[in-house]
């Protein structure tokens, strides 16, 4: 069963609309915004164990700390990956870790979050 399409992704209170641009059957797809510059990659891989991942990369624009008179394109990315053996763990199970993970991440203002990215361990 395909996700819906398009999808939508709100980014600093900006949403954006991500039509669906291809899928590789089975188990993927990508989303990408009318300007390109934003990318969700989703799929699913089927092996020993069951790997779930969902991918956004974002592009924009930005002077060139060498060139300040030139824009070059700069890309990042956050990727979220869910592996599990191929038993054991019920689809409710893996969604509970989900919500931990998030729960940590967003408690007190995203505080952990913001080390994180500010580089803490």
């Amino acid at each position: 069963m395909a996700l819906v399409d398009p999808q939508s992704i709100t980014i600093n209170g900006t949403t954006t609309s991500l039509p669906r641009v291809s899928s590789k059957n089975p188990g993927g797809g990508t989303y990408r915004s009318g300007d390109e510059l934003i990318e969700v990659n989703i799929r699913t891989l089927y092996g020993s164990r069951v790997r779930h991942q969902i991918n956004l990369i974002v592009q924009k624009f930005t002077t060139d700390p060498y060139k300040p008179a030139e824009n070059r394109k700069v890309e990042g990315s956050v990727n979220l990956s869910l592996n599990y053996p191929n038993v054991g763990f019920t689809a409710a199970e893996k969604m509970y870790h989900y919500k931990g993970l998030e729960g940590l991440l967003n408690a007190g203002s995203y505080a952990d979050l913001v080390k994180l990215v500010g580089g803490e361990v």
